[in-house]
């Protein structure tokens, strides 16, 4: 995989993450919010938890993930 190709799924990730966030994790919101099909929302979201070891039906880990991204979003429009 080329290095474009990681930044541009890191982007895909990321945006399933705030996607996941913002619609409290219904496949319908996330798709619609992301333009894509609900099966590649349902598979995003099984590589996301699969590849990083995430518990997303785990409250404390979703506020964990939402302050991260939160914070990551902060610093970039401070720049």
């Amino acid at each position: 995989m080329t290095t474009w190709e990681n930044a541009e799924q890191e982007t895909d990730y990321l945006d399933t993450l705030r996607a996941y966030m913002a619609s409290n994790g219904n496949i319908s919101a996330m798709a619609a919010r992301l333009h894509v099909h609900n099966n590649t929302v349902r598979y995003r979201i099984s590589r996301l938890a699969k590849d990083f070891a995430l518990d997303l039906d785990d409250p404390q880990k979703r506020l964990w993930l939402w302050l991260r991204l939160t914070t990551m979003d902060l610093a970039v429009e401070a720049q």
